[in-house]
């Protein structure tokens, strides 16, 4: 009988397989992504730009609504630019364990980009809201805000679930093996 765990098998070449695979779509969805918010950035930029110059009613809010949506959609090009980048540099002809260390990093949940995404999130939201508001604040424009707020959190909240049960079914194993392998190469 046999007294090893009943966990499956390892195979490195595999696991190799499957970091390449993942690793080629996410080049391709950080570049596309990437492009997006390039575009569109500059396209809002330029809209921002038009309005702010050329509106004699453009408010205080209009303005800096502009500004941090312009902002926002910049950050957000910039992270996608860098984690191409990142992407498109990995050598999997380092030592099989640095490899393996640099992929489970790679494919942790929470990482400290996250937070930069989260910034540029809560940026969108702000200016959403300036959008909203008017001088003096009436109770309609607090109710759209109140509204705007709740809808907002639960786009957020489920685009964050959604993420991550991508996220379980596409990278955690692929982490998950390839901390077991290095468990297994340094025990």
């Amino acid at each position: 009988m046999n007294n090893k765990s009943n966990k499956p098998q390892i195979h490195l070449n595999e696991l190799i397989s499957k970091l390449r695979s993942e690793d080629e779509k996410s080049i391709k969805s950080t570049n596309r992504f990437k492009i997006f918010y390039f575009v569109f950035g500059a396209v809002y930029a330029l809209v921002f730009i038009f309005h702010f110059v050329f509106d004699e009613d453009n408010s205080w809010t209009d303005s800096l609504s502009g500004f941090f949506y312009v902002l926002a959609w910049i950050t957000f090009a910039l992270l996608f630019r860098k984690a191409n980048k990142e992407y498109r540099q990995i050598d999997y002809s380092l030592p099989t364990i640095l490899m393996l260390r640099k992929a489970a990093q790679r494919y942790k949940l929470f990482q400290p980009k996250l937070t930069i995404a989260i910034g540029a999130v809560l940026l969108i939201n702000i200016a959403s809201s300036l959008n909203k508001v008017e001088i003096p604040m009436t109770h309609e424009a607090i109710s759209d805000i109140i509204q705007f707020q709740i809808i907002f959190v639960i786009a957020i909240t489920a685009s964050f679930i959604i993420g991550v049960l991508v996220w379980r079914k596409r990278q955690k194993p692929i982490r998950d093996n390839a901390l077991a392998l290095i468990d297994e190469l340094e025990n």
